[in-house]
């Protein structure tokens, strides 16, 4: 029996067809554009690991993991200086959250509620 006769038994592909309906097999695609844009599929409720991976280097990449992960202190005081350093950091915290909630799926949203964007993350 060569491979073709195997490939086109009604038996064989009633069982693959039937099988993979049981046990989907969840495929990430993973691509990076030519501007270095990291394109991957959102969170879902079954596909956290490769989410949570695609996810970290899309903020690394973009200069926000500090603001997720490691603890940047809020800068103070009431210079212009200070109020200038104020504002981006609370514009890195929100624009990294916009990139997260970007990438959920509708089901993820309700845990994107916080403002703060470790706080997202933790609650993934």
């Amino acid at each position: 029996m060569d491979v073709s006769t195997v490939l086109t038994c009604p038996l064989i592909l009633f069982i693959s067809h039937f099988l993979i309906d049981l046990y989907p097999i969840a495929v990430t695609t993973v691509t990076m554009s030519k501007d270095r844009n990291l394109t991957f599929a959102p969170l879902t409720d079954g596909n956290y690991a490769e989410w949570e991976i695609c996810m970290e280097v899309d903020l690394v990449d973009k200069g926000l993991w500090e603001y997720v992960f490691t603890k940047v202190a809020k800068p103070e005081g009431d210079t212009n200086t200070a109020k200038k350093a104020i504002a981006e950091y609370e514009m890195k915290l929100r624009q990294a959250r916009a990139r997260m909630i970007r990438r959920v799926t509708a089901s993820q949203l309700p845990h994107m509620k916080d403002p703060n964007p470790r706080k997202v993350w933790m609650e993934l």
